[in-house]
């Protein structure tokens, strides 16, 4: 008896340093059954941030799409150099499927940072779509009744797709009636010829650092990884390469579960280091 007392009076004493911790995380896996090798482009800079890097953000969703069973990633510096040698600059979905052709790809991820700013706390803006190489290729849920969080729908105001919104950033002013219609009329021959080439998954989220959703969201997020760094998920808040991979994680995680790409959780177990 006096042991047992002994030992109750420890693990008051020691508060929560003898009960582990638990993190839940889903299971991911390629919901695209006709894409699995995929590529990476720099992500456009859509923010009204200066400082934002295209290609750390591309970087941070490569390592992050790179460990998810069932894909195979192409580097992104594989894919700057094909835009280089072709001279291909992004400005369309045709060219995004000209490029995840050249490099041998089955689809291409589209990125773009709509909103930034890596003060405390910080703040991300995402939008990213993905577009088959071949034409055809339909999402995995395409026909099939899905549930949408309104957390997750675009805010009024926003693009309708990246490209759209690199178009309209270029237009200097509005143009004549006359050219109007006839676009419309040349673009109503085009559609009939040629369809639209229109993203097989898109997502777009805004990420805050003082929501609460957010931060349970990283902390289960630190509770699967083996960083022992002191400050938890505290300091994900403070260096601003940690947030942008955890944004990039935290985006692709979402848009691959609300195509299917998640059937069950895992539950993680710590225990904290005793001090």
């Amino acid at each position: 008896m006096r042991r047992v007392l002994v030992g109750l009076g420890i693990l008051l004493t020691g508060g929560c340093a003898f009960l582990p911790q638990v993190g839940k995380i889903p299971v991911l896996h390629n919901p695209f059954p006709e894409m699995n090798r995929v590529a990476v482009a720099p992500f456009f800079n859509l923010s009204e941030e200066p400082t934002v890097d295209g290609r750390q953000f591309a970087l941070a969703y490569y390592n992050a799409l790179q460990n998810v069973p069932g894909f195979e990633v192409i580097p992104v510096g594989q894919v700057e150099r094909a835009m280089r040698d072709h001279r291909i600059g992004l400005n369309s979905p045709e060219e995004a499927r000209r490029l995840a052709q050249l490099v041998g790809a089955d689809a291409i991820v589209i990125g773009a940072v709509t909103d930034y700013s890596p003060y405390y706390p910080p703040r991300c803006g995402l939008r990213v779509e993905w577009y088959a190489a071949k034409p055809g290729v339909q999402p995995p849920l395409a026909g099939k009744e899905q549930t949408v969080s309104l957390e997750k729908v675009s805010t009024p105001g926003e693009p309708n797709s990246v490209f759209a919104h690199q178009q309209s950033k270029a237009a200097v002013g509005p143009p004549e009636k006359s050219s109007l219609e006839e676009k419309s009329r040349q673009n109503g021959e085009n559609d009939l010829a040629n369809p639209p080439i229109l993203p097989v998954a898109t997502h777009t989220r805004i990420y805050n650092g003082h929501d609460a959703e957010f931060t349970s969201a990283l902390s289960q997020y630190l509770l699967t990884r083996d960083d022992a760094r002191f400050g938890g998920w505290q300091t994900y808040l403070e260096r601003s390469d940690d947030f942008i991979r955890f944004c990039c994680y935290k985006h692709l995680e979402e848009m691959l579960v609300e195509q299917g790409g998640a059937v069950q959780t895992k539950l993680v177990w710590r225990w904290s280091a005793i001090r």
